[in-house]
Formats: structure tokens, sequence, C-alpha cells
């Protein structure tokens, strides 16, 4: 398991420190369980693999403990969700996310149906080939049109 560490957290792209800091343990600590000085205790295993790491991913125990299947398990939409809510919940600078989580909560229906079709045109131009100049003004023709067409949201 200590060579999964050290690949664990390659693949995430962290420093011993910056791993360490998802665990509440130091860059010493990292150091000595990469390079089995210190064995990793059940707790530890238990804790690697129910963090989120970055891009809210999680570990898959199966692959920490044997090596066999993919490092990281699927979360489902909701437990994605569920997860960006609590990491802007405990941040003092997702003011953005914030405000346009508001905004969106504020929607009325007729609303999420116009960002559903300007979502889906730009999906089938991604999907088509499009450049990115072509897909930005035909959204933005889509926008205009969605504004001009409803209500407007209070910020």
């Amino acid at each position: 398991m200590n060579k999964r560490i050290t690949e664990l957290r390659k693949t995430l792209s962290l420093t011993m420190d910056e791993f360490g800091s998802y665990l509440g343990v130091g860059k010493s600590t990292v150091s000595q369980l990469e390079s089995g000085v210190n064995r990793l205790t059940e707790r530890m295993i238990k804790l690697i693999c129910s963090t989120s790491w970055p891009g809210n991913k999680k570990v898959n125990e199966q692959w920490f403990r044997s090596g066999k299947g993919s490092m990281f398990v699927s979360i489902s939409n909701d437990e994605e969700i569920a997860q960006f809510i609590n990491n802007l919940r405990d941040s003092p600078t997702a003011r953005l996310q914030k405000r346009f989580l508001t905004v969106l909560a504020r929607l009325s229906e007729d609303q999420w149906n116009l960002i559903d079709q300007i979502i889906d045109q730009i999906v089938n131009d991604i999907n088509d080939g499009k450049d990115e100049q072509e897909i930005t003004e035909r959204a933005n023709e889509s926008y205009s049109n969605a504004i001009n067409s409803s209500t407007s949201v209070d910020n």
C-alpha cells in the first residue's frame, strides 16, 4: 500500500505537504508512510479512502488495499453536488459561486427550460466540431433571445 500512497499523491499532483494537509498530518508523516517506515493504520486507510480529494475524487478502497480495480470510485451527481455545496459553505472566498447559486435558486421553470435549451445547443455545437468563436456567438445569440422572452431574475 505504501507504493499506492505515492501513486495516488502523484496522480493528484499533490506535494507531500498538500497531501498531508488533506489528512491532517505533516510532510514527514506522508514521507514515512510512502517509504514504509510507518505502517498504515486502519484509521488512516479509511481516512484516505473517505477524503474528498481535488476534483471531488474518492479513493477506491479495494484499489488502495490490493491494487485491483480503478484508483477512484465514481460518485453520483447528487454526491458531487453535495460535496460542492459543502465546499462552498466552508469557503470564505467563494463569493461568486454563492451568488451564482442564489440566482439559480430563484429561476422559474421557464427560465430553467431556456437554460437547458442553450446548454443543449452548446453541447451539439461542440459535438459538431464548431469552433469556439462560433459556439460563443451562437450561445450569446441564444442568451439574448432567452432574456428578451423571459422575465429577469433579481440579484
